[in-house]
């Protein structure tokens, strides 16, 4: 089954010193490295800064600069996993580093019987 784990961060966060940095990127690698020797990790992405981001709403057609919610949190990047159940999928969300909170979501699965082979 397939989770997404979603990154999300404080936008009032203080920024990290290089050092910080540093250390904090070689967490994320560390991550990254076991979840893919594990052969779980299907992809995953880390955003730019939420105020670099475009808003498309096409109920109406209008296009705003900047993200859809004025929240404090904002979402910072992705992994999509392929593990067998929920519980797994949170072992491994409890693994990123622990300077973020981690929302763990099911991907839906829907029947195409457009698609080729089916």
């Amino acid at each position: 089954m397939k989770y997404l784990l979603i990154i999300v961060g404080s936008r009032d966060e203080r920024p990290l010193s290089p050092e910080e940095q540093a250390e904090e990127m070689q967490a994320w690698f560390g991550f990254n490295a076991e979840a893919g020797e594990a052969g779980v990790l299907l992809g995953g992405e880390a955003l730019v800064a939420a105020d670099q981001a475009v808003t498309v709403d096409n109920r109406t057609g209008l296009v705003t600069d900047g993200p859809y919610s004025e929240a404090k949190e904002v979402v910072g990047g992705f992994y999509l996993l392929d593990v067998p159940d929920r519980d797994t999928a949170l072992e491994w969300a409890k693994k990123i580093p622990p300077t973020v909170t981690v929302e763990v979501r099911a991907c839906m699965t829907f029947d195409d019987p457009g698609a080729a082979g089916g």
